[in-house]
């Protein structure tokens, strides 16, 4: 329940971010700012991140691939759904110890929950290590919006260090 708390407010900040930006410009395409947003900097190590930048040359210069940006934001989606997922099947296995069908239930869903958390695992990894991935991981810009404001306190670096905490744990 605490790993999927992590992912939740991750992607709070993440819609907050898209409700802004699309009640500022006016504009609702179908990118996800949060996951584009990070290329611009500023970088913590210029010279790594202009490295990783021309290994991303081809990414960058192609519209849909630019747009699609780092995906991050689907990583904190599917990461919260597969662990709520994991926390509700828990607690029907918990009423199982009364009820025989809870825990028939939750013996069934676990094993394909264990499947889906394994894929999200490897999505996980596949995304913060992306070319994308990696240049937004070396972004020190302000990743984390509340309702009011922008907080300074919390970056794109910081958020690829939780990814890489929990995909780790």
């Amino acid at each position: 329940m605490i790993l999927a708390g992590f992912w939740i407010a991750r992607l709070d900040s993440v819609m907050k971010a898209q409700s802004r930006y699309e009640e500022i410009t006016g504009v609702t395409e179908s990118i996800v700012i949060y996951d584009v947003s990070c290329y611009i900097g500023p970088f913590n190590h210029d010279k790594r991140a202009e490295e990783v930048a021309e290994e991303a040359r081809d990414c960058l210069l192609d519209k849909s691939c630019r747009d699609l940006g780092s995906n991050w934001s689907s990583v904190y989606l599917s990461n919260a759904i597969v662990l709520l997922a994991l926390v509700a099947n828990m607690i029907c296995v918990g009423f199982g110890s009364c009820i025989p069908m809870c825990r028939l239930t939750g013996a069934w869903f676990a094993s394909f929950l264990c499947l889906a958390h394994f894929a999200v695992i490897v999505v996980t990894g596949v995304y913060r290590y992306s070319s994308m991935g990696v240049l937004c991981s070396l972004a020190t810009g302000s990743s984390n919006i509340t309702s009011d404001s922008v907080d300074d306190d919390w970056t794109y670096e910081k958020d690829a260090r939780l990814m890489v905490f929990l995909f780790v744990i």
